[in-house]
């Protein structure tokens, strides 16, 4: 997963403005996880482009093993996703009220398909306020032994 989630950083980074960056933190190495490779592409796509959309300038990826699987931590420096909101952006064809504040025509599908795929996969997807920058954090944990 760390090997795809860094190629996902480099196509997407390849259409960033020059001053948004991607910063990933994975310095334990390499993490496996059994699954259908495509499927976890779709979910870093779609959390990593999110993120990117939502951000001023930065977004922070965090990869971390975990006893029985591993831990990824998508964090941006945007206005964030209220409180209020937060279970209801997991729902298909919702946006936050600061989508309207972006110059960016979605669906509000991104954390729907996030969501969906971290069920199929037997893990958890939980988000709140970046205590790194002022926007989201959205951790998603995937057991080691899943599809």
């Amino acid at each position: 997963i760390s090997i795809l989630v860094k190629n996902c950083v480099l196509c997407v980074q390849k259409s960033l403005p020059h001053d948004k960056k991607i910063i990933i933190n994975c310095s334990q190495g390499l993490f496996f996880i059994e699954t259908d490779r495509s499927v976890i592409l779709m979910l870093i796509n779609n959390i990593l482009n999110n993120a990117v959309i939502h951000c001023v300038k930065n977004v922070h990826i965090d990869l971390q093993r975990k006893r029985n699987g591993i831990t990824m931590s998508i964090e941006d420096d945007g206005p964030g996703i209220g409180i209020e909101e937060r279970r209801d952006v997991l729902k298909p064809f919702i946006r936050t009220k600061n989508y309207k504040k972006i110059n960016h025509k979605g669906f509000g599908l991104g954390l729907a398909i996030v969501k969906r795929i971290v069920d199929w996969q037997i893990g958890s997807m939980h988000i709140d306020k970046s205590p790194k920058y002022s926007g989201a954090r959205v951790i998603i944990f995937l057991e080691s032994g899943t599809k």
